[in-house]
């Protein structure tokens, strides 16, 4: 993993384990601060921490940094991803061996280069289409896209289906007012190392939608009642110890609560 500081130093940071073995593997780096954690098939094998200029210096396949010239990958790739939230372990294991829409929620960018004719004759098929709205499509250069080395070709990636359930809600948490506006919602336990428990009293039976996210910003739970309920939350929802906000929004009233989260194993 080539990288290049703000500072303008090119620098690279390997995965912790061989892979260089002619089979195919699942790399991805989340990335949180100046934080970065490498999974290799869904696997953490590898931490650090630096700041990086992504926004100038990002590619995928090619180098071509000051100290470190024209260093090119040699092989095959395919499902080409790039998210702009944060992923977990388990988002990544999800969603690694199965195909996206180009739809989803927080999907920045998706190659799944699913083009041409496996080594067939794709003379003039240089773009690499972008599934996600946004459009960025890739563009070919120094392809003969006449043989089956330099060309589109069979993947022999363990991807079956398509993805089901990826679920992604993003929550800016700055500037809230966690002072609760009303008396009949509650949380309890709270701290709580495992369940809890939410009572909200909804006398008018309007549509009460109640949401979770975790300190990322990554909505865990989503539901909607129409009566009085106390909802319990199981010990699965929570991926980690740590804070979470609860909100809950009756009309165009919106609830929130801190929760914390401690003891999970």
């Amino acid at each position: 993993i080539y990288t290049k500081s703000v500072t303008g130093v090119d620098e690279f940071f390997n995965t912790n384990i061989f892979i260089r073995d002619g089979q195919w593997h699942h790399v991805a780096v989340s990335r949180k601060g100046n934080n970065y954690d490498v999974y290799i098939d869904g696997n953490l094998t590898n931490t650090f921490e630096k700041s990086i200029d992504l926004y100038n210096n990002f590619s995928i396949g090619n180098w071509n940094g000051t100290s470190i010239q024209n260093s090119q990958w040699i092989g095959d790739l395919d499902e080409i991803r790039l998210w702009d939230v944060v992923r977990s372990q388990s988002d990544i294991q999800a969603t690694m061996n199965c195909e996206l829409t180009g739809n989803e929620t927080c999907l920045a960018g998706y190659w799944n280069f699913n083009q041409g004719t496996p080594a067939g004759d794709n003379t003039g098929l240089t773009t690499l289409i972008d599934l996600t709205p946004n459009g960025n499509d890739g563009t070919l250069f120094d392809f003969t896209l006449a043989d089956n080395t330099s060309n589109w070709v069979t993947s022999g990636a363990d991807i079956s289906g398509g993805c089901s359930n990826v679920m992604c809600s993003v929550l800016s948490v700055e500037n809230i007012d966690f002072k609760d506006k009303i008396e009949n919602f509650k949380v309890y336990p709270n701290p709580s190392h495992g369940s809890v428990n939410l009572e909200i009293v909804n006398p008018m039976q309007e549509s009460v939608l109640v949401q979770i996210y975790d300190s990322d910003g990554r909505q865990v739970y989503y539901n909607i009642i129409k009566d009085h309920q106390i909802l319990t939350i199981e010990e699965q929802v929570f991926e980690r110890n740590g804070i979470y906000l609860i909100t809950v929004n009756r009309g165009s009233k919106v609830n929130h609560k801190k929760l914390v989260i401690s003891g999970l194993r």
